[in-house]
């Protein structure tokens, strides 16, 4: 039945424009898988079927309105089920948390995806202690994984706190603010309070890398590929994060 449900979900998907009569089907078809799944779960020996309906959401409902609806749904679905949450299935658990957090600022709910990322590290940290007290050995790999998780659970949080932390902080008498790159001197890091929040959270250039690449994404505003915000203090930041870029690219 999952079967058959992953090909109707593909070939409604190939046309080229979806009319509602399609929409409605692929929702349907998602309901479903979501109906099976919760069958799934009084069931621990079919998790590798709750695996698959958890792939197929992820895969496929980015591309609608709910999307955010069915990945919550997938989210607590795969917390709840014990032979899964483990290091084995890490990257694919960090990769739904991260699609949830992307739904969200998406949707302009920022505090939302900061606090979901939140809680979602402290799920990774849930799996890592219950690891631990079953004394099941790290393998290289796993350590990789929980270090990743951190990362880019790390990255979706920095995404709003960086402008956040400078909006909370802004000076009653305004002081002049930077308007150009040239305005950040160069010397060495830490130059800027981005750069200062960067090296306090992350601890290598590659992760201090991916957040800034998060931070500068905004699907609602789409700060690099048009003109800068209003705000004078998201404009520096803005500015502190590129020059950041900038100087770990440069080396």
């Amino acid at each position: 039945i999952q079967g058959c449900v992953l090909c109707i979900f593909e070939l409604e998907k190939r046309s080229t424009v979806l009319s509602q009569k399609g929409l409605c089907k692929l929702l349907c078809v998602l309901n479903f898988t979501r109906i099976m799944m919760q069958a799934f779960q009084q069931h621990e020996h079919l998790c590798w079927l709750l695996y698959n309906g958890i792939f197929l959401q992820l895969k496929h409902c980015r591309a609608f309105e709910r999307a955010l609806e069915y990945l919550l749904w997938a989210s607590i679905s795969l917390e709840l089920s014990i032979p899964i949450r483990s290091g084995k299935y890490l990257p694919w658990l960090v990769t739904l948390y991260c699609a949830v957090c992307q739904c969200y600022y998406d949707n302009q709910a920022a505090v939302q995806a900061e606090e979901f990322s939140r809680r979602a590290l402290g799920k990774i940290n849930e799996v890592a202690n219950l690891e631990r007290q079953s004394e099941v050995p790290a393998t290289r790999e796993t350590r990789r994984a929980y270090k990743e998780a951190s990362i880019k659970l790390g990255a979706m949080m920095f995404k709003r706190a960086v402008y956040e932390s400078r909006r909370r902080h802004r000076p009653v008498f305004r002081v002049k603010t930077k308007s150009s790159l040239k305005d950040i001197p160069n010397v060495p890091w830490p130059r800027t309070p981005t750069e200062c929040m960067l090296m306090g959270l992350f601890d290598n250039s590659a992760a201090q890398f991916l957040a800034i690449l998060e931070a500068l994404w905004d699907s609602t505003r789409h700060p690099l590929q048009t003109k800068m915000p209003d705000e004078p203090e998201v404009q520096e930041v803005i500015l502190e994060l590129l020059s950041a870029g900038i100087g770990i690219l440069s080396g």
